[in-house]
């Protein structure tokens, strides 16, 4: 299927429903979101850049279409795609995708293209930048997943302390140029900290901390050597 098919039967069906919510993408503008995967050693991102089917129809027709245009417009938007490791580049290397671009909500047609790289050192600070359309308007918004083994030391996307999550902007859809980046510090897990993969929201340093029974086996701990200390202080000498 071409992708003027695909622009025009977005267009001949649109979504019924009430109005868009505000956390998304409306009125023809551009969205740009970015969904990344941290683990030991490596990261992934997929980069999602929604667009007006009009827009899409009316770009294609101009440049003659094709079966591939899909795919070729896909990878023109890859390159507004940009990551740093601790203030150096990144390159991401293309990844295959089950469909580079589909009809979404809204009359809205969503591309789609992934990227991975291997981490340069186990701890270090991941900056993502979406680029696409630099002279317009655009809804950005970006997620992260974290493994079990890291932890999330800072980040522009929610701040945590005392085991409160505050200032969560993690995957809202926000219209400002600072949205365009996402920016992610990690460390390995001590041991402590260790658990299940999550969002960034969940393994952000200030939400994880000892569990319950690692807090009571160090109770029990301090508790004895407050006691042995005080048996010492009053043993005849």
């Amino acid at each position: 299927m071409t992708l003027l098919v695909l622009a025009a039967s977005a267009l001949a069906h649109p979504v019924m429903g009430g109005p868009r919510g505000a956390a998304e993408p409306g009125n023809r503008t551009p969205g740009q979101r970015v969904e990344v995967t941290l683990a030991p050693g490596n990261v992934v991102v997929d980069y999602y850049v929604e667009i007006a089917a009009i827009r899409v129809y009316a770009d294609a027709k101009a440049e003659g279409g094709g079966a591939d245009y899909a795919e070729r417009r896909a990878e023109e938007l890859r390159t507004g795609l940009r990551a740093r490791w601790d203030g150096a580049d990144l390159p991401l290397s293309p990844l295959p995708v089950d469909t580079s671009a589909r009809t979404a909500e809204g009359d809205f047609v969503e591309f789609h293209v992934r990227g991975a790289a291997d981490l340069p050192a186990e701890s270090g600070t991941l900056r993502v930048e979406m680029g696409n359309f630099p002279d317009e308007p655009s809804y950005m918004a970006a997620s992260v997943d974290v493994s079990g083994e890291l932890v999330v030391t800072e980040s522009d996307l929610a701040r945590a302390s005392d085991g409160h999550l505050r200032e969560n902007k993690h995957g809202a859809w926000r219209r400002e140029e600072a949205a365009r980046v996402a920016t992610v510090a990690i460390r390995p897990a001590r041991p402590w900290e260790r658990g299940p993969d999550g969002s960034l929201t969940e393994r952000l340093e200030g939400m994880i901390g000892f569990p319950r029974g690692w807090m009571a086996i160090a109770g029990v701990m301090l508790a004895i050597v407050a006691m042995s200390l005080s048996w010492l202080r009053r043993r005849p000498r």
